[in-house]
């Protein structure tokens, strides 16, 4: 019996000390797309985007380079013509996409995170 209890508290530390999974329920995600490279010319914010969904560049909106408000990150899409299983840029908070004057971003799925 002894044993049993002594191996739960180990187990019970180990599951407190290991790194949280950073995915969290869906929120409220911005995305902000820039005309220009280098977050240049006048922005066109989207506001309120769900989490885990795909959702198309609004029509209209030229995507030179984009960046998201801190809690969140986002992969855009712009070899298909709706998002991949992948996508083919990552975006995170301190990492925006500075030029992507070259081609033409189609969808995004963002996600909610902590620690990102």
């Amino acid at each position: 019996m002894q044993l049993i209890a002594t191996t739960l508290l180990a187990l019970i530390g180990a599951a407190s000390a290991a790194p949280a999974h950073n995915i969290r329920a869906p929120g409220n995600i911005t995305i902000t797309f820039y005309p220009e490279a280098n977050l240049g010319g006048e922005p066109t914010v989207v506001s309120n985007v769900a989490s885990n969904q795909c959702q198309q560049v609004p029509e209209g909106v030229t995507v030179g380079s984009a960046k998201i408000a801190p809690g969140a990150l986002c992969r855009l899409t712009y070899s298909a013509p709706t998002c991949t299983l992948h996508g083919d840029v990552f975006v995170f908070p301190d990492t925006p996409a500075e030029d992507l004057t070259s081609e033409t971003v189609t969808s995004f799925l963002c996600q909610t995170c902590t620690g990102c």
